[in-house]
């Protein structure tokens, strides 16, 4: 099955060498003999083995080992003379370790750093400004080490960052326009034509300050009604506590019990049971660590606990775009739509990337992005003739469980 001729993937997928690569790799899986005969097994295979995974640590000190000049052999050099170089340079340019408002000791911070096989988007903005990237360089964090997609001009935080290294700007300035933002108001006009051709292609009109701020202006009155990505989650946990409920009334029924379960008695742990039912479990009840899996750099931080759904639906957290693409995938895993259609993989795939692609472009986040694994992992799933088969076996498989 030729799983992008099925659907149009280019509002996703940028024309950056290593998407076509991956890309290339995840065709010539699914097209392949072993995925028709042990699908499972070969996704399995393709994210562990095929799909490449940069270690964050060993980039940013192969990147300070480069921006410094170093001639030693780099194997050789100790973390501490990487340590002193990021204190230097981050005091130098008078950046901030943390955007939090938590105060942090900096020394541990950049201890963590070097230590890190992956951190979060977040971090790369911060080391952005405290190592003095060039808009390029931050870039290439983001995409080759993160798997992530590049800057995000409908995100304000990311135009303002964006602005500040392409022009060799510091925090301060990024501090300052961060707080116009958030000073303006709505416009009651704008030029819709204006605005389009901004979206087309936001860095054309961004070349100064001035530009910016009319370029936030738009955005500010594009995205001045409430924030989607919270209602977006409870719509999805909603309808994926409305069918756990029907699984487990259908499942009384089979067993000539009765069943009155609704969405109102599925907790949490209910949901995180659901999606995980797969996974180990430790003594004290809670899913082993996620180091214990043998895709832990692939799937990291990709997890949906009944902590993390307790904290988003409390408002301590916000919902983040993995939430959005399991809890759909999960629904469409259960959608006897196709079968009752006779329809198959194809269809179910066009239709989740259409719906998914809304939900996500609501929440102002990027589209679908195959190029980060645990994303190429669900959909190389719902191409399959059962896509939660696979989904469970694929997470048994990472815990030494085959089943």
């Amino acid at each position: 099955m030729n799983l992008w001729n099925s659907v149009d993937l280019s509002a996703t997928i940028k024309s950056y060498e290593y998407t076509k690569h991956t890309k290339y790799q995840i065709h010539r899986t699914i097209d392949s003999e072993d995925f028709r005969s042990m699908n499972s097994q070969t996704i399995f295979a393709f994210l562990s083995n095929k799909m490449e995974i940069v270690a964050f640590n060993d980039y940013l000190k192969r990147y300070l080992y480069r921006l410094s000049g170093m001639e030693e052999d780099f194997e050789s050099i100790p973390d501490k003379v990487y340590q002193d170089a990021i204190a230097r340079s981050f005091a130098e340019n008078s950046a901030p370790c943390s955007f939090s408002k938590i105060k942090k000791v900096p020394t541990a911070i950049i201890h963590s750093w070097l230590k890190a096989e992956s951190v979060k988007r977040t971090t790369i903005f911060v080391l952005g400004f405290g190592l003095k990237m060039p808009d390029q360089d931050v870039a290439e964090f983001l995409t080759k080490v993160n798997k992530e997609e590049s800057f995000d001009f409908s995100n304000h935080q990311e135009a303002i960052y964006w602005f500040c290294y392409h022009n060799n700007e510091r925090y301060a300035k990024a501090k300052e326009l961060l707080e116009y933002y958030d000073s303006l108001e709505p416009m009651k006009e704008k030029n819709e034509s204006l605005w389009q051709a901004m979206c087309h292609d936001p860095k054309m009109y961004i070349h100064n300050e001035n530009e910016l701020k009319v370029y936030l202006n738009y955005l500010k009155t594009h995205l001045s009604k409430k924030d989607q990505a919270l209602e977006e989650f409870k719509k999805l946990y909603q309808r994926t506590c409305d069918l756990i409920a029907s699984i487990h009334n259908d499942s009384c029924m089979i067993d000539g019990k009765e069943g009155n379960k609704t969405a109102a008695d599925i907790s949490p742990s209910d949901v995180e049971n659901a999606l995980y039912a797969i996974i180990p479990k430790s003594d004290d009840g809670n899913m082993v660590r996620m180091s214990a899996s043998l895709l832990s750099k692939q799937f990291r931080n990709k997890r949906m606990t009944r902590q993390h759904i307790n904290y988003v639906l409390k408002g301590k957290r916000k919902p983040e775009r993995f939430d959005m693409i399991t809890m759909l995938f999960f629904l469409y895993c259960h959608n006897i739509f196709y079968d009752n259609k006779g329809e198959g993989p194809a269809e179910r795939f066009r239709d989740y990337i259409d719906e998914i692609n809304s939900i996500l472009n609501s929440c102002n986040m990027v589209g679908i992005y195959p190029v980060n694994p645990y994303e190429a992992f669900i959909l190389m799933c719902l191409v399959t003739e059962d896509p939660l088969a696979a989904y469970y076996d694929v997470w048994s498989y990472s815990f030494g469980q085959p089943n």
